[in-house]
């Protein structure tokens, strides 16, 4: 069974057949396109927070350091990789497989390996 349109697989050439074709392809588009946008929605619910966090101490910190997955500035990077909000969004766009132990570089290479 393919995870990703649902068609079944009953060997080697119907599973050529299946990624190969339109049905599979149109998936797998959707499929990354909501990865992108729940990315996105994680990243600005972590800038809002961060802004209503200095708006409310009244401070505002320094920014020395960007964080490109969070596409967020911060004070430093050690106090900021450690945050709830950036391990959530790492664990999310780079899951680790549970068989191999092995973080995966994209979501999409993970869902290969499920």
């Amino acid at each position: 069974m393919c995870h990703i349109c649902s068609k079944s697989i009953w060997d080697g050439r119907s599973f050529e057949n299946n990624l190969s074709g339109r049905a599979h392809s149109i998936m797998m588009q959707k499929t990354v396109e909501s990865y992108a946008l729940t990315a996105g929605t994680m990243r600005q619910e972590f800038k809002i927070r961060d802004m209503k966090r200095i708006r409310k101490s009244g401070q505002h910190p320094t920014r020395d350091f960007y964080c490109a997955l969070c596409d967020i500035y911060a004070a430093d990077e050690s106090g900021h990789c450690t945050t709830v909000s950036h391990c959530k969004l790492k664990k999310y766009l780079h899951p680790t497989c549970t068989a191999c132990h092995k973080e995966m570089p994209t979501r999409l290479s993970w869902m290969s390996t499920v």
